[in-house]
Protein backbone atom coordinates (compact mmCIF):
# COMPACT_ATOMS: atom_id res chain seq x y z
CA UNK A 1 0.00 0.00 0.00
CA UNK A 2 1.11 3.35 -0.71
CA UNK A 3 0.76 6.02 1.55
CA UNK A 4 2.42 9.74 2.15
CA UNK A 5 3.56 11.65 4.70
CA UNK A 6 0.92 14.20 6.39
CA UNK A 7 3.92 17.08 7.06
CA UNK A 8 6.51 16.51 4.32
CA UNK A 9 4.30 14.48 1.28
CA UNK A 10 7.51 11.74 1.38
CA UNK A 11 6.19 8.77 -0.34
CA UNK A 12 6.17 5.09 1.81
CA UNK A 13 5.13 1.68 0.10
CA UNK A 14 4.09 -0.67 2.88
CA UNK A 15 3.85 -4.55 2.07
CA UNK A 16 0.11 -6.16 3.60
CA UNK A 17 1.69 -8.34 5.86
CA UNK A 18 2.39 -5.63 7.78
CA UNK A 19 -0.86 -4.02 8.12
CA UNK A 20 -2.55 -6.31 10.59
CA UNK A 21 -5.24 -5.55 13.76
CA UNK A 22 -6.19 -2.20 13.45
CA UNK A 23 -3.49 -0.96 11.41
CA UNK A 24 0.00 0.12 11.70
CA UNK A 25 1.69 3.68 12.85
CA UNK A 26 5.01 4.70 12.62
CA UNK A 27 7.32 8.08 12.28
CA UNK A 28 8.54 9.42 9.38
CA UNK A 29 12.20 9.22 8.58
CA UNK A 30 12.34 12.32 6.65
CA UNK A 31 10.33 14.84 9.47
CA UNK A 32 9.31 12.46 12.04
CA UNK A 33 6.10 13.02 12.12
CA UNK A 34 3.71 10.54 12.81
CA UNK A 35 2.07 8.57 9.91
CA UNK A 36 -1.05 6.31 10.65
CA UNK A 37 -2.83 3.29 8.40
CA UNK A 38 -5.53 2.37 10.00
CA UNK A 39 -7.36 -0.88 9.04
CA UNK A 40 -10.33 1.04 7.14
CA UNK A 41 -7.98 3.19 4.95
CA UNK A 42 -6.11 -0.78 4.10
CA UNK A 43 -9.19 -2.21 3.20
CA UNK A 44 -10.81 0.44 1.08
CA UNK A 45 -7.19 0.66 -0.68
CA UNK A 46 -7.43 -3.39 -1.25
CA UNK A 47 -11.05 -2.86 -2.99
CA UNK A 48 -9.78 -0.74 -5.21
CA UNK A 49 -6.82 -2.17 -6.67
CA UNK A 50 -8.94 -5.27 -6.73
CA UNK A 51 -10.90 -3.94 -9.78
CA UNK A 52 -9.01 -4.26 -13.27
CA UNK A 53 -8.83 -1.45 -15.30
CA UNK A 54 -10.12 -1.54 -18.77
CA UNK A 55 -7.30 -1.70 -21.35
CA UNK A 56 -7.73 -0.74 -24.94
CA UNK A 57 -6.92 -2.84 -27.71
CA UNK A 58 -3.88 -3.38 -28.80
CA UNK A 59 -3.22 -1.61 -32.42
CA UNK A 60 -3.48 -4.45 -34.79
CA UNK A 61 1.04 -5.01 -36.49
CA UNK A 62 1.02 -2.95 -39.85
CA UNK A 63 1.69 -5.40 -42.33
CA UNK A 64 4.50 -5.34 -44.15
CA UNK A 65 5.65 -5.51 -47.89
CA UNK A 66 8.79 -7.31 -48.97
CA UNK A 67 10.75 -5.56 -51.81
CA UNK A 68 14.24 -6.40 -52.99
CA UNK A 69 17.42 -4.83 -53.95
CA UNK A 70 17.79 -4.57 -57.55
CA UNK A 71 21.54 -4.63 -57.18
CA UNK A 72 22.45 -7.64 -55.17
CA UNK A 73 19.14 -9.51 -54.29
CA UNK A 74 18.80 -8.80 -50.59
CA UNK A 75 14.95 -9.35 -49.21
CA UNK A 76 13.40 -6.10 -47.49
CA UNK A 77 10.60 -6.24 -45.18
CA UNK A 78 9.27 -2.65 -44.84
CA UNK A 79 6.18 -1.97 -42.73
CA UNK A 80 3.19 -0.43 -44.67
CA UNK A 81 3.43 2.65 -42.33
CA UNK A 82 6.53 3.86 -43.11
CA UNK A 83 5.75 4.17 -47.17
CA UNK A 84 4.23 7.85 -46.79
CA UNK A 85 3.39 10.58 -49.10
CA UNK A 86 4.98 9.56 -52.82
CA UNK A 87 6.86 6.35 -51.29
CA UNK A 88 9.91 5.83 -49.69
CA UNK A 89 13.84 5.69 -50.57
CA UNK A 90 16.63 3.91 -48.32
CA UNK A 91 20.22 2.43 -49.32
CA UNK A 92 20.62 -1.29 -49.45
CA UNK A 93 22.31 -2.56 -46.05
CA UNK A 94 24.46 -4.92 -48.36
CA UNK A 95 25.54 -2.71 -51.31
CA UNK A 96 24.97 0.66 -50.59
CA UNK A 97 22.56 1.15 -54.28
CA UNK A 98 19.51 2.94 -53.64
CA UNK A 99 15.80 0.57 -53.10
CA UNK A 100 13.08 3.05 -53.88
CA UNK A 101 9.12 2.03 -53.44
CA UNK A 102 6.47 3.99 -55.02
CA UNK A 103 3.26 4.81 -53.34
CA UNK A 104 1.33 3.10 -56.19
CA UNK A 105 3.61 -0.10 -56.23
CA UNK A 106 2.65 -0.10 -51.86
CA UNK A 107 -1.04 0.18 -52.93
CA UNK A 108 -1.15 -2.50 -55.96
CA UNK A 109 1.16 -4.79 -53.01
CA UNK A 110 -1.21 -4.53 -50.19
CA UNK A 111 -4.85 -4.15 -52.53
CA UNK A 112 -7.73 -6.43 -50.92
CA UNK A 113 -8.22 -9.81 -52.70
CA UNK A 114 -5.41 -10.08 -54.69
CA UNK A 115 -2.39 -11.66 -54.14
CA UNK A 116 1.04 -9.87 -53.44
CA UNK A 117 3.33 -10.24 -56.81
CA UNK A 118 6.52 -12.32 -56.02
CA UNK A 119 9.23 -10.29 -55.30
CA UNK A 120 11.59 -10.21 -57.94
CA UNK A 121 14.35 -12.91 -58.76
CA UNK A 122 17.55 -12.30 -57.73
CA UNK A 123 20.23 -11.43 -60.22
CA UNK A 124 22.26 -14.28 -61.60
CA UNK A 125 25.97 -13.55 -60.86
CA UNK A 126 28.07 -13.75 -63.97
CA UNK A 127 31.19 -15.76 -62.88
CA UNK A 128 34.29 -14.18 -64.71
CA UNK A 129 35.56 -15.76 -67.98
CA UNK A 130 39.23 -16.77 -68.04
CA UNK A 131 41.43 -16.60 -70.86
CA UNK A 132 43.46 -19.62 -71.84
CA UNK A 133 47.61 -18.34 -73.11
CA UNK A 134 50.65 -19.98 -73.40
CA UNK A 135 54.45 -18.58 -72.94
CA UNK A 136 55.79 -17.76 -76.69
CA UNK A 137 59.51 -19.00 -75.25
CA UNK A 138 58.25 -22.20 -73.25
CA UNK A 139 54.96 -22.96 -74.32
CA UNK A 140 53.70 -23.27 -70.40
CA UNK A 141 49.84 -22.53 -70.45
CA UNK A 142 47.82 -20.19 -67.70
CA UNK A 143 44.26 -19.65 -67.04
CA UNK A 144 43.66 -15.73 -66.23
CA UNK A 145 40.66 -14.87 -64.82
CA UNK A 146 38.79 -11.91 -67.27
CA UNK A 147 38.59 -9.59 -63.83
CA UNK A 148 42.78 -9.81 -63.17
CA UNK A 149 42.87 -8.03 -66.94
CA UNK A 150 42.48 -4.36 -66.21
CA UNK A 151 43.68 -1.35 -67.52
CA UNK A 152 45.68 -1.54 -70.69
CA UNK A 153 46.43 -5.29 -70.02
CA UNK A 154 48.55 -7.73 -67.38
CA UNK A 155 52.07 -8.77 -67.56
CA UNK A 156 54.07 -11.51 -65.41
CA UNK A 157 56.60 -13.28 -65.59
CA UNK A 158 56.40 -17.26 -66.52
CA UNK A 159 56.54 -19.35 -63.71
CA UNK A 160 58.56 -22.12 -65.91
CA UNK A 161 61.30 -20.41 -67.99
CA UNK A 162 61.14 -16.13 -66.26
CA UNK A 163 59.85 -14.89 -69.90
CA UNK A 164 57.19 -12.37 -70.03
CA UNK A 165 54.01 -12.73 -70.53
CA UNK A 166 51.53 -10.15 -71.70
CA UNK A 167 47.98 -10.04 -72.44
CA UNK A 168 46.41 -7.01 -73.54
CA UNK A 169 43.04 -5.95 -73.46
CA UNK A 170 42.74 -6.02 -77.19
CA UNK A 171 43.50 -9.69 -76.79
CA UNK A 172 40.88 -10.06 -74.37
CA UNK A 173 38.49 -9.08 -76.60
CA UNK A 174 39.56 -10.81 -79.70
CA UNK A 175 39.41 -14.09 -77.10
CA UNK A 176 35.75 -13.16 -76.26
CA UNK A 177 34.58 -12.44 -80.05
CA UNK A 178 36.31 -15.80 -81.30
CA UNK A 179 34.25 -17.56 -78.42
CA UNK A 180 31.35 -15.95 -79.31
CA UNK A 181 31.70 -17.35 -82.98
CA UNK A 182 31.45 -21.10 -81.59
CA UNK A 183 28.27 -20.64 -80.71
CA UNK A 184 27.32 -22.13 -84.02
CA UNK A 185 26.51 -25.80 -84.39
CA UNK A 186 29.19 -28.13 -84.84
CA UNK A 187 29.02 -28.14 -88.79
CA UNK A 188 30.23 -25.00 -89.37
CA UNK A 189 32.91 -24.42 -86.28
CA UNK A 190 35.11 -26.00 -88.80
CA UNK A 191 35.24 -22.85 -90.88
CA UNK A 192 35.56 -20.46 -88.32
CA UNK A 193 38.30 -18.39 -87.58
CA UNK A 194 41.46 -19.50 -85.58
CA UNK A 195 42.53 -17.34 -82.80
CA UNK A 196 44.43 -14.33 -83.67
CA UNK A 197 48.30 -14.52 -82.30
CA UNK A 198 49.27 -11.66 -79.67
CA UNK A 199 51.79 -9.68 -81.00
CA UNK A 200 55.13 -10.45 -79.83
CA UNK A 201 56.42 -10.75 -76.88
CA UNK A 202 52.97 -11.22 -76.25
CA UNK A 203 52.09 -14.89 -76.05
CA UNK A 204 50.17 -17.15 -78.60
CA UNK A 205 46.55 -16.77 -77.74
CA UNK A 206 44.94 -20.57 -77.89
CA UNK A 207 42.10 -22.39 -75.99
CA UNK A 208 42.68 -25.06 -74.52
CA UNK A 209 40.31 -28.49 -76.06
CA UNK A 210 39.35 -30.67 -73.28
CA UNK A 211 36.37 -33.38 -72.67
CA UNK A 212 33.28 -31.54 -73.81
CA UNK A 213 31.47 -33.81 -70.98
CA UNK A 214 33.33 -32.34 -67.89
CA UNK A 215 32.07 -28.87 -66.75
CA UNK A 216 35.01 -25.90 -67.61
CA UNK A 217 34.85 -22.33 -66.19
CA UNK A 218 34.98 -21.17 -69.85
CA UNK A 219 32.81 -22.83 -73.16
CA UNK A 220 35.82 -24.65 -74.94
CA UNK A 221 36.81 -23.67 -77.90
CA UNK A 222 35.97 -25.30 -81.31
CA UNK A 223 38.48 -27.92 -82.70
CA UNK A 224 39.71 -26.55 -84.74
CA UNK A 225 41.14 -23.51 -82.58
CA UNK A 226 42.49 -26.61 -80.51
CA UNK A 227 44.36 -27.57 -83.42
CA UNK A 228 45.74 -24.38 -84.25
CA UNK A 229 46.74 -23.81 -80.28
CA UNK A 230 49.05 -27.19 -80.27
CA UNK A 231 50.27 -26.70 -84.41
CA UNK A 232 54.54 -26.52 -84.07
CA UNK A 233 56.16 -23.21 -84.90
CA UNK A 234 58.19 -22.78 -87.78
CA UNK A 235 61.56 -23.04 -85.47
CA UNK A 236 59.85 -26.43 -84.01
CA UNK A 237 59.16 -28.20 -87.26
CA UNK A 238 62.39 -27.39 -88.90
CA UNK A 239 64.87 -30.40 -89.61
CA UNK A 240 67.40 -31.16 -86.73
CA UNK A 241 70.78 -32.31 -88.20
CA UNK A 242 72.00 -35.76 -86.47
CA UNK A 243 75.11 -33.70 -85.11
CA UNK A 244 72.58 -31.39 -83.13
CA UNK A 245 70.75 -34.84 -81.92
CA UNK A 246 74.06 -35.97 -80.36
CA UNK A 247 74.87 -32.41 -78.80
CA UNK A 248 71.39 -32.45 -76.91
CA UNK A 249 71.86 -36.40 -75.61
CA UNK A 250 73.48 -36.76 -72.65
CA UNK A 251 76.67 -38.26 -74.09
CA UNK A 252 78.59 -35.18 -72.51
CA UNK A 253 77.65 -35.87 -68.58
CA UNK A 254 79.47 -37.87 -66.93
CA UNK A 255 77.10 -40.31 -65.34
CA UNK A 256 76.63 -43.51 -66.05
CA UNK A 257 73.14 -43.87 -65.06
CA UNK A 258 71.92 -40.86 -66.70
CA UNK A 259 73.19 -42.16 -69.71
CA UNK A 260 71.23 -45.37 -69.21
CA UNK A 261 68.14 -43.74 -68.53
CA UNK A 262 68.15 -41.25 -71.21
CA UNK A 263 69.06 -44.00 -74.07
CA UNK A 264 66.17 -46.39 -72.94
CA UNK A 265 63.86 -43.71 -72.98
CA UNK A 266 65.29 -42.33 -76.85
CA UNK A 267 64.81 -46.27 -77.49
CA UNK A 268 61.36 -46.28 -76.19
CA UNK A 269 60.41 -43.71 -78.70
CA UNK A 270 62.27 -44.89 -81.54
CA UNK A 271 60.85 -48.43 -80.88
CA UNK A 272 57.14 -46.97 -80.45
CA UNK A 273 57.31 -45.18 -83.84
CA UNK A 274 59.08 -47.96 -85.67
CA UNK A 275 56.51 -50.43 -84.15
CA UNK A 276 53.58 -48.28 -85.49
CA UNK A 277 55.42 -47.19 -89.09
CA UNK A 278 56.06 -51.16 -89.40
CA UNK A 279 52.79 -52.05 -88.62
CA UNK A 280 51.11 -49.08 -90.70
CA UNK A 281 53.32 -50.30 -93.68
CA UNK A 282 52.30 -54.08 -93.17
CA UNK A 283 48.83 -53.26 -93.46
CA UNK A 284 47.49 -55.50 -96.23
CA UNK A 285 43.90 -54.33 -95.94
CA UNK A 286 42.55 -51.19 -97.82
CA UNK A 287 40.73 -49.80 -94.92
CA UNK A 288 43.65 -50.32 -92.75
CA UNK A 289 46.42 -47.83 -95.30
CA UNK A 290 46.68 -44.53 -94.57
CA UNK A 291 49.03 -41.64 -95.49
CA UNK A 292 52.55 -41.57 -93.88
CA UNK A 293 51.58 -37.86 -92.71
CA UNK A 294 48.59 -39.78 -90.21
CA UNK A 295 50.97 -41.44 -88.56
CA UNK A 296 51.30 -39.27 -85.25
CA UNK A 297 48.37 -36.65 -86.46
CA UNK A 298 45.25 -36.30 -84.03
CA UNK A 299 42.97 -35.92 -87.11
CA UNK A 300 39.79 -38.22 -86.28
CA UNK A 301 40.40 -39.16 -82.51
CA UNK A 302 38.67 -37.80 -79.70
CA UNK A 303 39.02 -38.21 -75.99
CA UNK A 304 36.30 -38.74 -73.94
CA UNK A 305 34.92 -40.03 -70.46
CA UNK A 306 37.64 -38.32 -69.15
CA UNK A 307 38.22 -38.21 -64.87
CA UNK A 308 40.81 -37.25 -62.23
CA UNK A 309 41.03 -37.93 -58.76
CA UNK A 310 43.80 -37.98 -55.54
CA UNK A 311 44.79 -41.56 -54.78
CA UNK A 312 46.20 -42.94 -51.14
CA UNK A 313 49.60 -41.87 -52.21
CA UNK A 314 49.43 -38.20 -53.23
CA UNK A 315 49.02 -38.83 -56.53
CA UNK A 316 46.63 -37.99 -59.40
CA UNK A 317 45.34 -39.94 -61.41
CA UNK A 318 43.75 -38.85 -65.23
CA UNK A 319 42.24 -41.47 -67.13
CA UNK A 320 39.76 -41.79 -69.97
CA UNK A 321 39.08 -43.14 -73.16
CA UNK A 322 40.70 -42.35 -76.62
CA UNK A 323 38.31 -43.26 -79.88
CA UNK A 324 39.16 -43.63 -83.45
CA UNK A 325 36.45 -42.31 -85.58
CA UNK A 326 37.71 -43.32 -89.24
CA UNK A 327 38.30 -46.33 -91.13
CA UNK A 328 42.12 -45.85 -90.94
CA UNK A 329 44.56 -47.75 -88.35
CA UNK A 330 46.50 -45.10 -86.13
CA UNK A 331 49.52 -46.86 -84.96
CA UNK A 332 51.19 -44.20 -83.08
CA UNK A 333 49.46 -41.24 -80.22
CA UNK A 334 50.97 -39.07 -77.68
CA UNK A 335 48.62 -37.61 -74.82
CA UNK A 336 49.59 -34.80 -72.41
CA UNK A 337 47.76 -34.35 -69.28
CA UNK A 338 47.93 -31.47 -67.00
CA UNK A 339 45.91 -30.34 -63.64
CA UNK A 340 45.41 -26.99 -62.40
CA UNK A 341 44.38 -25.18 -59.21
CA UNK A 342 41.09 -22.79 -58.87
CA UNK A 343 42.65 -20.00 -60.35
CA UNK A 344 43.98 -22.28 -63.78
CA UNK A 345 47.29 -22.15 -62.54
CA UNK A 346 49.09 -25.17 -63.64
CA UNK A 347 50.22 -27.64 -60.97
CA UNK A 348 51.33 -31.01 -62.78
CA UNK A 349 51.98 -32.74 -66.54
CA UNK A 350 52.82 -35.92 -67.52
CA UNK A 351 52.55 -37.57 -71.25
CA UNK A 352 51.81 -41.32 -72.34
CA UNK A 353 53.07 -42.74 -75.91
CA UNK A 354 51.38 -45.61 -77.38
CA UNK A 355 50.17 -46.86 -73.90
CA UNK A 356 53.44 -45.95 -72.12
CA UNK A 357 53.52 -43.26 -69.69
CA UNK A 358 57.23 -41.15 -70.46
CA UNK A 359 58.14 -40.71 -66.88
CA UNK A 360 60.51 -37.27 -65.70
CA UNK A 361 63.95 -37.67 -63.67
CA UNK A 362 61.72 -36.83 -60.40
CA UNK A 363 59.28 -39.43 -61.87
CA UNK A 364 61.75 -42.15 -62.02
CA UNK A 365 63.45 -40.71 -58.16
CA UNK A 366 59.89 -41.07 -56.74
CA UNK A 367 59.69 -44.31 -57.55
CA UNK A 368 62.78 -45.36 -56.69
CA UNK A 369 61.82 -44.43 -52.89
CA UNK A 370 58.54 -46.45 -53.40
CA UNK A 371 60.75 -49.28 -54.18
CA UNK A 372 60.68 -49.75 -57.53
CA UNK A 373 63.45 -51.31 -59.74
CA UNK A 374 63.91 -48.65 -62.16
CA UNK A 375 65.68 -50.93 -64.45
CA UNK A 376 62.93 -53.32 -64.35
CA UNK A 377 60.78 -50.89 -65.55
CA UNK A 378 62.29 -49.93 -68.14
CA UNK A 379 62.98 -52.76 -69.79
CA UNK A 380 59.13 -54.01 -69.15
CA UNK A 381 58.36 -50.48 -71.03
CA UNK A 382 60.30 -51.26 -74.25
CA UNK A 383 59.07 -55.12 -74.17
CA UNK A 384 55.44 -54.44 -73.86
CA UNK A 385 53.00 -54.27 -76.49
CA UNK A 386 51.68 -50.64 -77.79
CA UNK A 387 48.71 -49.85 -77.76
CA UNK A 388 47.43 -49.30 -81.24
CA UNK A 389 43.89 -47.51 -82.27
CA UNK A 390 41.96 -50.03 -85.07
CA UNK A 391 39.70 -48.57 -87.19
CA UNK A 392 36.34 -47.23 -85.16
CA UNK A 393 38.17 -48.69 -82.12
CA UNK A 394 38.76 -47.60 -78.66
CA UNK A 395 41.73 -47.34 -76.36
CA UNK A 396 41.96 -46.75 -72.52
CA UNK A 397 44.38 -44.97 -70.75
CA UNK A 398 45.39 -43.67 -66.99
CA UNK A 399 48.02 -41.06 -66.62
CA UNK A 400 49.73 -40.50 -63.10
CA UNK A 401 51.27 -37.12 -61.85
CA UNK A 402 53.57 -38.61 -59.22
CA UNK A 403 53.09 -36.62 -56.01
CA UNK A 404 50.73 -34.19 -57.11
CA UNK A 405 50.42 -30.67 -55.37
CA UNK A 406 47.37 -30.07 -52.95
CA UNK A 407 44.88 -27.92 -54.58
CA UNK A 408 43.89 -29.72 -58.11
CA UNK A 409 40.49 -28.79 -59.31
CA UNK A 410 40.73 -29.20 -62.95
CA UNK A 411 42.38 -31.14 -65.37
CA UNK A 412 42.90 -31.49 -69.46
CA UNK A 413 43.89 -34.27 -71.59
CA UNK A 414 44.56 -34.00 -75.39
CA UNK A 415 45.96 -35.43 -77.62
CA UNK A 416 48.74 -33.80 -79.90
CA UNK A 417 50.51 -34.53 -82.91
CA UNK A 418 54.48 -34.97 -82.22
CA UNK A 419 58.08 -35.17 -83.85
CA UNK A 420 60.05 -38.02 -82.81
CA UNK A 421 62.96 -36.43 -82.74
CA UNK A 422 61.45 -33.11 -81.29
CA UNK A 423 60.29 -35.22 -78.57
CA UNK A 424 63.07 -37.42 -78.16
CA UNK A 425 64.97 -34.11 -77.59
CA UNK A 426 62.09 -32.69 -74.67
CA UNK A 427 62.59 -36.01 -72.75
CA UNK A 428 66.15 -35.77 -72.83
CA UNK A 429 65.90 -31.83 -71.30
CA UNK A 430 63.75 -33.37 -68.90
CA UNK A 431 65.89 -35.85 -67.66
CA UNK A 432 69.03 -33.27 -66.94
CA UNK A 433 66.57 -30.57 -65.01
CA UNK A 434 67.43 -32.08 -60.86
Amino acid sequence: MEVRCGSCNKLFRIADEKISGTGIKFACSQCRGPVTITREEFEQYARSMAVEPVTPPAPSEPRKMEVRCGSCGKVFRVSEDKITGSGIKFACSKCGNPVTITREESEQYFKPNKTAPPPPPPPVEQQPQKMDVRCSSCGKSFRISEDKITGSGIKFACSKCGAPVTISKEDLENYKRTLQKSVPPAANSAKSPAPPAASAPAPAVAPASGDAERPMPAPPPPREQAKAAIKPTPEQTRPVRPAAVSASSPAATSSTSRQLMVLAIAVLIIAAVGYSALSHFKASTPVSKAPVGMLTSIDGLEVINTTAAYDARGDYVISGDIVNTTDVERPAWLIVAEMFDSQGILLGRARMLNGIELYTHRDYEILAKRGTNIQELKARNLQEQRSKLLPRGTVHFEITILEAPAGGVNFNANLQPFDPVQLFNEVVAEQKQP
